[in-house]
């Protein structure tokens, strides 16, 4: 890797040794929608909250692992006792581990409460429920934070499945568009884009499209419920193609303009992955493939009461393709291209 700034000739190892005289490729932009979309930590949350069953299981304190009873189907809840109660209280749902009647607080996106509800990842996890006993008023109620956000039971007009289904498909997100530092040189563009081994490649997500990034809320009537539903950029996971492990970034990134005065070992300021191996030199058709995948966290609720939370991860399609090459350095009086 360099390590400072130097007023010499550069090139790169393509088979021959090319002038530093660079253009910038820009990755194309993507429109289609295509995602993978699951459950936090592939556990049915309603199991966390109410351990509601289906009437016909005859069951006392779990669900079906196959997911929540239809909303045709009367849940039945239970305290520790054993003893049947309502699932549903107004807008309060039972919640066995708190054995209490609780509904989700509401958070703006960007409240300080969420700096201290974070994972290992910095990634926002629960959220903040107001709860009280079966027959607490609501205005003494208590303000509980769960680690983990439970789903609650379905009720009447709206199962959970078709409301989660409704609220990731109303906030309208798009896959990303993979960015990365690397360039292409006009003299030899059969190679594409081109970077160093050993030095920082800058990763960016296309935040021109505001749908790649950010937190988006939407709200929709679903005959007289209304569905508020926000989402929430977590992380960017970048896969590199050169084995190496993935890079994570809590951040969309920066993205890195080509500066022919700019040093090529110049960190990026937000994210970044240095290649360690190159190429196959002098092969115009020996890449590594970067691919982007943002995940994002999903938070709905009706104004009935009905609350849950998932992630959804959304992949790059149109990526780029990166030709790793070495740096030799050389002086001339006269700079020219140095052969190999």
């Amino acid at each position: 890797m360099l390590k400072r700034p130097f007023s010499i000739v550069l090139g790169v190892t393509l088979g021959i040794l090319l002038p530093l005289s660079l253009t910038i490729a820009v990755a194309d932009s993507v429109s289609t929608c295509g995602a993978t979309v699951g459950l936090r930590g592939g556990k049915n949350p309603i199991i966390e909250s109410a351990l509601c069953v289906s009437t016909e299981s005859g069951a006392t304190d779990s669900v079906a692992a196959d997911g929540p009873a239809p909303a045709s189907e009367e849940p039945v809840c239970r305290r520790s006792d054993g003893s049947v109660l309502p699932c549903w209280q107004g807008n309060y749902s039972w919640n066995y581990y708190q054995q209490l009647y609780c509904t989700l607080d509401t958070l703006q996106a960007d409240t300080h409460i969420w700096n201290t509800h974070r994972d290992k990842n910095g990634d926002t996890n629960g959220a903040l429920y107001l709860c009280r006993a079966e027959t607490t008023p609501d205005y003494l109620g208590i303000h509980v934070w769960m680690e983990h956000a439970p789903d609650t039971p379905s009720r009447e007009g709206y199962d959970r499945e078709t409301l989660e289904q409704t609220a990731l498909a109303s906030i309208e997100l798009h896959p990303p568009t993979a960015g990365v530092g690397a360039y292409i040189y006009p003299e030899h563009a059969e190679y594409g884009l081109i970077w160093i081994v050993g030095a920082p490649l800058w990763l960016w997500v296309d935040t021109t499209d505001d749908r790649q990034w950010g937190t988006h809320t939407s709200v929709i009537e679903l005959e007289g419920t209304t569905l508020t539903t926000t989402a929430t950029a977590s992380h960017t996971t970048y896969t590199t193609g050169d084995d190496s492990e993935p890079t994570i970034c809590h951040n969309p990134g920066t993205p890195r303009p080509w500066n022919p005065n700019s040093p090529l070992n110049q960190q990026s300021p937000t994210c970044e992955h240095t290649y360690l191996t190159t190429s196959e030199l002098g092969n115009t058709e020996s890449h590594y493939t970067v691919t982007a995948t943002v995940t994002w966290t999903i938070q709905w609720h009706t104004n009935n009461g009905q609350s849950g939370a998932t992630t959804l991860d959304l992949t790059s399609t149109n990526n780029p393709h990166i030709h790793i090459s070495e740096l030799r350095i050389v002086t001339y009086n006269n700079p020219q291209p140095h052969p190999t």
